[in-house]
């Protein structure tokens, strides 16, 4: 079994700014796959803005080998689109291209491999069961630590009608806000590189509206998955902090510092 660990990762002008994906990343080691019986081999995706020269360094301070892979092709976009946007000062361009990598992108560099497990740039791993991974059943999915709501008010205004064209259907249930969490999650990469589903998640990236409403990956991969009567289990055994939003997870629980 072939997994990865992934990440769309920020460049940055100074070095010590690399600091917490230095520390994420020697977490990943100590807690994963210095632990793990299957190989796992670690890709950092960015826009083009993490040099060489920093790549060295990233990798000088982490106890194995990371690939990095520039995806700065991924990022193109409609400027005559950005004086639609009615919340472009509290999510920037930036972050909605980000939201488009997420969901639609990034299984196109990941399709030889079996399995993603997902760890953001500042996700810092406390606790993993490797037993998640060891185990791992063949009609295992997609796998969370704890769902969530989407509270992003144009999202919900038009995300779902939108899907619901999108998926041909009139039944809007799949749109329940009981959605993964997707700064961490582990997903089987082929049921992502599927063609109806690839083709959803291309529709749904094609659509102006996607970057006008910063449609995020975290409804948009909740839907399809419930679209399309997926299970979602919930991981036990984890335990991480996501220092951005300053929150501490543990399996289902979501306690904020």
């Amino acid at each position: 079994m072939k997994i990865v660990i992934a990440a769309l990762v920020r460049g940055y002008d100074r070095k010590q700014d690399y600091n917490i994906l230095i520390k994420r990343n020697n977490n990943i080691f100590r807690k994963i796959t210095s632990k793990s019986e299957n190989k796992i081999d670690q890709i950092l995706f960015h826009e083009g803005n993490i040099s060489k020269e920093d790549e060295s360094f990233i990798n000088s301070k982490s106890p194995e080998s990371i690939n990095f892979v520039d995806v700065s092709e991924d990022f193109d976009y409609d400027k005559k689109l950005v004086e639609k946007i009615p919340d472009l000062e509290r999510f920037g361009i930036g972050y909605r291209l980000m939201c488009r990598f997420n969901f639609l992108h990034i299984w196109k560099y990941i399709k030889d491999f079996d399995y993603l497990i997902r760890i953001d740039e500042d996700i810092m791993i406390k606790k993993f069961d490797v037993n998640i991974i060891n185990n791992i059943d063949q009609d295992f999915v997609f796998g969370t630590a704890k769902f969530s709501n989407e509270t992003h008010k144009y999202t919900n205004q038009s995300l779902p009608d939108e899907l619901m064209k999108i998926f041909k259907t009139n039944n809007k249930n799949f749109y329940n806000n009981k959605f993964p969490y997707t700064n961490f999650y582990i997903s089987k990469i082929s049921f992502w590189n599927e063609i109806e589903i690839n083709y959803a998640l291309e529709e749904v990236a094609n659509n102006d509206l996607q970057f006008i409403h910063r449609w995020g990956d975290l409804p948009i991969i909740g839907s399809v998955l419930n679209h399309n009567n997926v299970k979602i289990s919930l991981l036990e055994g984890i335990k991480y902090s996501h220092l951005s939003h300053k929150n501490k997870f543990k399996i289902s629980k979501v306690i904020k510092s």
